[in-house]
């Protein structure tokens, strides 16, 4: 009877989950423009397309999630190409967890979209999420490798 139990709140859980993560996208994507150091990134895209690439990294910013960003920003305004670089950097990640795991859990999912739903920070349009990425896929690269010790080397 137990285990009836746990296997209908999982599936409870993940019903909740997916539609807490519906609403809170629909909410973080909705939020006016601008806010935070969103607007920063938002001010260094029209600093790059009115003065140029050299002018802007004079300006310090971020060339690597510019670069990114950039070619997108021809299509849609500044801050939905912002987004948008951020929702596919999370999408990104997913797809890296799940080809890199050997175990594929729902729940390990629902967890994710939970803590993302929660905090709203992969909603803005800000260049912090390409860093928690990149650390994310670097420090499971260099942990996951089995190490070679030196005497199989001699």
């Amino acid at each position: 009877m137990q285990n009836k139990s746990i296997k209908y709140l999982k599936i409870a859980f993940i019903f909740i989950t997916l539609l807490y993560g519906i609403i809170a996208v629909y909410y973080f994507l909705n939020k006016p423009a601008g806010g935070g150091d969103e607007g920063l990134f938002i001010s260094d895209l029209e600093l790059i397309h009115n003065e140029g690439w050299i002018e802007a990294i004079k300006q310090n910013i971020s060339i690597p999630y510019m670069l990114l960003v950039y070619p997108l920003s021809f299509f849609v305004k500044n801050f939905i190409a912002l987004r948008i670089i951020n929702i596919l950097l999370l999408l990104l990640l997913l797809f890296y967890f799940y080809k890199m795991g050997k175990k594929k859990y729902w729940l390990f999912y629902c967890y994710i979209l939970f803590y993302v739903s929660t905090i709203g920070f992969f909603f803005a349009g800000i260049n912090d999420i390409l860093f928690v990425v990149a650390l994310i896929v670097f420090f499971n690269g260099y942990i996951g490798f089995p190490t070679i010790r030196v005497s199989t080397l001699i």
